[in-house]
């Protein structure tokens, strides 16, 4: 069970009941940060801070920030996909295929 959001709300339920948390890269998105919150918070539960998987939704098409998400603890990182016609959607595609072989 992976659960999506960035309160502490959410995170608890995280903590809980999840086996990872899907955090959403917008502005002011801090990867060391969030990770240090959901990670405080496992504890103080008494869960190991390393059974929860995290997986960040609308990651950056840059290799320096996907690296800088992986130091940070990340595990994976979905790209948003374009919603465009057909041909944009695989030049798209093209461009971001590097990014996956580097980080698979």
């Amino acid at each position: 069970i992976i659960l999506g959001g960035e309160s502490d709300h959410t995170l608890r339920r995280i903590v809980d009941y999840c086996d990872g948390w899907l955090p959403r890269t917008r502005q002011g998105f801090d990867a060391k940060e969030s990770i240090a919150r959901l990670h405080k918070m496992a504890e103080k539960k008494g869960r190991d801070p390393k059974t929860l998987s995290v997986t960040v939704f609308g990651a950056p098409t840059k290799a320096e920030a996907l690296a800088d998400y992986a130091k940070a603890g990340i595990d994976g990182a979905l790209l948003a996909i374009p919603d465009d016609s057909r041909d944009d959607i695989l030049r798209y595609l093209d461009k971001v295929a590097p990014l996956a072989k580097a980080h698979a």
